[in-house]
């Protein structure tokens, strides 16, 4: 029985019926002289537009389902745009508060997909004992403040290694007074002090490099003296070597930062010191 005896809307419901029936695509594309993408495409378009999928003992049509996170697409690549490096725990808590449902593993391979990031060669990275190393580093961001505007601020950072346990704190000025204050307040903090921290080319501690060896700050070594702990100068260039600052540093621009509005210095301080104990780990490294 050829397709052309038909009109297209009998076409149409010659093959719907069938298929309600319990036939088989192959067995309607054979009956009615057309081939079974044809009759695929009328099957899916009508099941589509009732929002179902075929329950005959036929040959089922698969239709996408609906995702708890499709609404949220726009919303989502609307952030990506004004934030691009925010991450996707902030995501998450952001369209949670707007309404979605569904759990954060979907919500982390759509970010993948509205922001894909080029490959990078794999880094070889080096355990160390507890209490061994710790990290400290300064990083720079401009913070608009709802009610002082734009401001330029140094973030301080210390790591530990080992336990991950993390220490952060926001100041206007990158000063050897900044710099001592904030080493003393990580030390209160993590109940002790790393046997050696790696810095770069922070000249309140590495004045310059010489023969290949580097050439401390008299002050800041006599200070570190005290509390027993060795300064261990990196080479420029090679961030990885400290890789647990960088990525703490990661984590204060897309998590701390990104997608959230401080009224002024304090307010911000008042935050983060929250936000660090809340990613820090449970046990200091001592």
């Amino acid at each position: 029985m050829a397709a052309t005896m038909f009109s297209r809307e009998e076409l149409e419901n010659r093959i719907i019926t069938g298929n309600r029936n319990g036939e088989s695509i192959r067995s309607l594309a054979r009956n009615m002289g057309i081939s079974r993408n044809t009759v695929r495409g009328i099957l899916r378009n009508f099941w589509r537009t009732r929002g179902e999928r075929s329950s005959g003992p036929g040959e089922k049509v698969s239709i996408p389902r609906k995702k708890k996170l499709d609404p949220f697409v726009g919303q989502i690549r609307d952030l990506l745009e004004r934030y691009p490096k925010l991450s996707a725990v902030r995501v998450y808590e952001e369209i949670k508060n707007r309404g979605y449902e569904g759990g954060l593993t979907q919500l982390q391979a759509k970010v993948r997909e509205l922001r894909p990031r080029p490959k990078q060669e794999p880094v070889i990275r080096f355990e160390v004992e507890p209490g061994e190393q710790g990290q400290m580093d300064w990083s720079f961001y401009n913070v608009d403040f709802t009610r002082t505007g734009r401001t330029k601020l140094c973030c301080f950072g210390y790591v530990l290694k080992y336990s991950r346990k993390l220490y952060v704190d926001f100041c206007e000025r990158r000063d050897y007074y900044n710099m001592i204050r904030r080493h003393r307040e990580a030390f209160e903090y993590f109940g002790g002090v790393p046997r050696e921290c790696l810095y770069d080319g922070e000249k309140t501690v590495l004045l310059r490099w010489e023969a290949g060896r580097p050439v401390y700050n008299p002050a800041f070594i006599a200070f570190l003296t005290h509390y027993g702990c060795r300064p261990v100068g990196c080479r420029p260039g090679r961030p990885q070597t400290k890789g647990g600052i960088e990525t703490m540093f990661k984590m204060v621009e897309g998590h701390l930062l990104a997608g959230r509005r401080f009224v002024d210095l304090n307010d911000l301080r008042k935050f983060t010191r929250q936000w660090w104990v809340e990613k820090s780990g449970p046990q200091a490294d001592k």
